[in-house]
């Protein structure tokens, strides 16, 4: 196997990894022993063709397939313990030749963090003003929503729940089906909102 490592930037590095044809091979007998098993060759009892049958019925670039499946995890392992690189995450692989098989790996690294004068900021914290009537708001809100609700016999008023069972079709197929939807009915701001 011949590693050639391009470059490293951006915490990536680049390799380039062509393999030798006796680990090609190796990678072909891997993939005849793991697709004799499961492939139906007529004539023959599973995982008892030879190899040529299988490689003539199945097509070479499906037991070739087989074989990079198998030979490339290996090879980009080695190929970073050769090349003293520990990946950081799963890296992105590119086949550009299947004879010799060579592909480029682009391999994350570890970030190098350099903190910066972290303990020279300082901040003035802005006081807060609280007022009887925000208090007063916010307890109205948690009263509100802990509040028991009661079914009452009148009409919806401002800040009733109404519960509504929806049931609507469209060219006479359903569009919109709910049962027990809740909507609060709340008075609208008096404020102007500013366009």
């Amino acid at each position: 196997m011949k590693v050639t490592k391009e470059k490293i930037e951006n915490c990536q590095a680049f390799l380039t990894i062509e393999m030798e044809s006796a680990e090609m091979e190796d990678g072909m007998q891997h993939a005849y022993e793991h697709l004799v098993q499961r492939a139906n060759i007529p004539g023959f009892r599973k995982g008892k063709a030879p190899r040529a049958i299988l490689e003539s019925n199945l097509g070479k670039g499906r037991m070739l397939e087989e074989a990079i499946d198998h030979v490339i995890p290996q090879a980009y392992e080695q190929a970073c313990k050769e090349q003293e690189i520990e990946p950081y995450a799963q890296p992105s692989l590119e086949i550009i030749k299947a004879e010799p098989l060579t592909f480029k790996a682009v391999v994350p690294l570890r970030p190098d963090v350099v903190l910066g004068d972290y303990q020279g900021i300082r901040m003035t914290p802005e006081p807060v003003e609280i007022k009887d009537e925000n208090i007063n708001a916010v307890l109205e809100e948690l009263r509100h929503q802990h509040a028991t609700w009661e079914p009452v016999d009148r009409a919806l008023d401002y800040n009733d729940i109404a519960v509504i069972d929806i049931n609507s079709n469209s060219e006479e197929k359903p569009l919109i089906q709910r049962v027990g939807s809740q909507y609060l009915r709340r008075r609208a701001s008096p404020h102007k909102l500013s366009a």
